[in-house]
Order: C-alpha cells, then structure tokens, then sequence
C-alpha cells in the first residue's frame, strides 16, 4: 500500500513532504522527501532509489490512487500498476453511503478511528508546522488502513460477484483518467468552434421562431 503526504489537496501543485509504503498489516513505513527531515542522503537519492522499486511490477494499493499517482508522477517518480483503490471499491460495494474518505471507510469497515488531515494540521499551517513524529505517524497509518482495507473490500466484491467488474470497468477508467491528466488531451479548437457558431445559429432560430409564435420578443430563459 502506498499513500503520499502533501501540502494540499490540489495534486498539481502541493509540495510532496513524503511517501508511505506497506507490505504487512500494522507495519508501514515513511520515506521524507523534503531536505531538512533527511539526515546525510539528499532528495535525488532518495528520490531515485525509491524509483527503482516503485518502478518495478509492484501491485499498488491505496486510497484515491488518482491523487497519489498525480503527485508521484509530478515529483519525478513512475510506478506501473495501479492495481486496487479502497475508495472505489468501497463505493462499488456500499453506494449509499455518504462520505468515502479514508476515515469515514476505516470506521466502518474497520472499526478503527483514523486522524484526518484537519484534524492534526490547523488553518493556515501544514505538516512542517507540526512535529516530525505526527507526520510520520498520520502517513504509516494511511498506508497501513489502506492495505487492511484492500484485503476487508477485496472479499467484499467476491461475496457481491462484482469483483471482476470492478478489475475491468473501474479501475480502468481510473487509470485512463490518471494518463489524461499526466498526458493532456487532445482537443480540435477549429471543430469545436464550428459546433459552437452551428449551435449558436440553431438556437437563433428556434428564438426567432418562438418569438413569430408569440407575437411578441420575451426572455425565453427565464423560469418564469
């Protein structure tokens, strides 16, 4: 499981603090990424030796991977498969619910309670405002409800019989969504301006003919 820690939720441009990784329930581990939390290795080595094992056939797991893989993919870093995310199958399986943050999917799933973002960092600050040890603590424990929910949610789509739709349909929309954001889109400005003038005379008209209807020119938009 992996999850990143940030300055914001905006994946284009908080500032990365670290990454968090976990391989065995109630284990994790924080890798820093900023300069003063490392002591005698700078961030390109860091940096680049995480690389390597992020960029190997790891199955990553993690909590709306969509943000995470952005600010990897932003900082220099290239992991390959994006293999589950618990807040997509969390709302595959319960679609009622009405909050699916990692919080609110821990406790009800797990039973355990997770510290929020908000709930640690004040307004106006971030985790370099705070002492070293509640960003660690906060990111090994994201990483770590993480992996305990992939294996909680991973049965829970088997009990259901949806979980090969959730492998085929779900996360691969999420992983065509994370190449259009890393690679942009393609877009024809000159048809999409001819839509828009053929459009915009189309409606001229059903206008102009409402008006001939009435007898008389009116706000056509208004509710009333």
């Amino acid at each position: 499981a992996i999850d990143t820690e940030t300055s914001g939720k905006d994946p284009r441009c908080a500032t990365l603090f670290g990454i968090s990784l976990s391989v065995k329930e109630e284990q994790a581990y924080f890798v820093p990424m900023v300069q003063t939390d490392l002591d005698g290795i700078s961030t390109e080595e860091v940096r680049s030796r995480l690389n390597k094992v992020l960029s190997r056939n790891l199955k990553l797991v993690g909590h709306n991977l969509k943000y995470d893989f952005a600010v990897l993919q932003r900082n220099g870093f290239d992991p390959q498969v994006l293999y589950f995310d618990t807040m997509l199958a969390s709302y595959d399986c319960f679609g009622d619910w009405e909050f699916w943050n990692l919080a609110a999917v821990a406790k009800k799933l797990l039973g355990v309670s997770v510290r929020r973002y908000r709930d640690i960092v004040g307004d106006g600050e971030t985790f370099l405002d705070r002492p070293f040890k509640e960003l660690v603590d906060h990111a090994c424990s994201d990483a770590d409800v993480a992996l305990r929910l992939h294996g909680v949610l991973s049965r829970e789509l088997r009990k259901r019989r949806i979980e090969q739709r959730f492998v085929d349909v779900t996360m691969q929309v999420e992983r065509f969504l994370i190449d259009c954001e890393r690679d942009g889109v393609c877009v024809d400005t000159r048809r999409m301006e001819r839509v828009r003038d053929a459009a915009k005379i189309g409606v001229d008209a059903l206008r102009a003919s409402e008006f001939a209807s009435a007898g008389v020119e009116f706000d056509i938009d208004s509710p009333k």
